[in-house]
């Protein structure tokens, strides 16, 4: 067709080709008015959509989100690390008691030994003990340990244990930890494509 014209060809050659899609209304749907009482939309369903990863997340379906645990970075880095890997990644936002064990489980490393057994989240402090996560969703869910967050400077960055070894160190609950320490684990955040 480099001329504009179209020319047949044998249908058992491979060819590129061009696919069409009817775009389906959503404003509207005819109905049948002599089918029932009040007449049913005659629309079609639309399929369910397939969350879908990318290479080495994991999918949780209470949030629609995909996780990936990052291992030995700062938080700075690890958020960092985040955003290289996607636009709208971050570090995890936190917003239910099934979530933070979810999360917290998916970060632990099974290992014993010295510390620091924590996993940064994207929880951090805006001055003031005032915390914010970084995806700039609602802080609606919180589960700091005992005496947590602290009001030191330089402690402005949030974490959760993931290795618990003792019952002061209690798995999945939140410290405040200076953000220029490598911990354990961290977790990226994205959302799950849609497909």
């Amino acid at each position: 067709m480099a001329s504009g014209q179209w020319y047949s060809n044998s249908c058992s050659m491979e060819k590129p080709y061009i696919c069409e899609m009817l775009e389906l209304s959503t404003t509207s749907c005819p109905t049948c008015e002599t089918c029932t009482t009040p007449p049913i939309p005659i629309c079609p369903t639309p399929a369910p959509w397939e969350p879908t990863c990318p290479n080495g997340f994991t999918y949780y379906s209470d949030t629609q989100m995909c996780y990936q645990i990052l291992r030995q970075m700062t938080f700075n880095a690890a958020s960092t690390f985040c955003q290289e890997l996607a636009p709208e990644a971050s570090l995890a936002s936190i917003h239910s008691s099934d979530q933070n064990t979810f999360l917290a489980n998916l970060a632990s490393t099974m290992i014993a030994g010295n510390g620091p057994y924590f996993g940064w989240i994207g929880i951090h402090n805006q001055g003031q003990n005032k915390w914010q996560w970084l995806d700039g969703s609602n802080v609606d869910y919180t589960n700091w340990a005992q005496d947590e967050p602290v009001d030191i400077s330089g402690y402005d960055c949030g974490a959760f244990y993931t290795d618990a070894v003792n019952e002061q160190l209690t798995f999945g609950y939140w410290a405040s930890q200076p953000c220029n320490i490598a911990l354990r684990t961290a977790i990226c955040q994205v959302p799950a494509t849609k497909y």
